[in-house]
């Protein structure tokens, strides 16, 4: 039998027909596949000769990771789906009795961190920071957040916190929920949160809501610059 293409293979495993509305599947392949038209990518497949440059003035190539992951156009839309991942995943823990407390103020000896979630049960603190990342930036951040609330002032700072609103805890881990922005988990992410008791399923459709955000961001670009 002949082998379907990965991002085929990826989409049919997270697509959920009554998620999306008629015309988004398409949409949502043409994603995982770096499909969607950019600048970038018309040119290079000879189609005139525009500038690649960003239609928001950014003075950067306007490229599919450009528009989903920096440009100042899609920032709100950004952090709409940041926040909508990061909100679904609490509302799943508290159903598997975690009590979830969403960026809680944790003081430090500078300032203070908020890590996007916390999730407590039987004494057991695990700190859950969601970024919707670029392709290949899943090792790095991964890393970057484990160093980040790992060290010994963060993960005092967070116990102290939880212990100031009558929370106490006896250990404390961090977990980094990091998906791409074509709706890939990266799979320590995966593995983390099954190992809170969430079932594959839930992984499936916070990927799904990576998708359906990062769709929502790609047409804030498209009618914020159209003329």
């Amino acid at each position: 039998m002949k082998r379907k293409p990965r991002c085929s293979r990826d989409w049919s495993s997270i697509f959920l027909v009554d998620r999306l509305s008629a015309s988004k599947p398409t949409c949502g392949i043409q994603l995982r596949c770096n499909l969607l038209r950019t600048r970038v990518r018309s040119v290079r497949h000879g189609h005139g000769g525009q500038t690649i440059l960003c239609r928001g003035n950014c003075g950067q190539p306007e490229s599919l990771v450009h528009i989903l992951q920096s440009c100042w156009i899609t920032h709100d839309a950004r952090c709409a789906r940041h926040n909508r991942v990061a909100r679904e995943l609490a509302k799943r823990l508290r159903r598997l009795g975690y009590t979830v407390f969403e960026e809680l103020r944790a003081p430090t000896s500078t300032s203070f961190i908020k890590p996007d979630l916390i999730a407590v049960r039987e004494r057991r603190a695990t700190v859950i920071d969601v970024s919707i990342v670029s392709d290949g930036r899943g090792v790095t951040v991964w890393n970057e957040k484990k160093q980040k609330y790992g060290a010994d002032e963060f993960s005092l700072a967070i116990i102290s916190a939880l212990r100031a609103i009558g929370c106490d805890v006896d250990f404390l881990v961090q977990q980094p929920m990091i998906i791409s922005y074509r709706g890939i988990c990266f799979p320590q992410s995966a593995k983390a949160v099954i190992g809170l008791g969430l079932s594959k399923v839930t992984v499936s459709d916070l990927c799904l809501l990576a998708i359906v955000g990062s769709l929502r961001t790609y047409d804030t670009f498209m009618r914020g610059t159209w003329r």
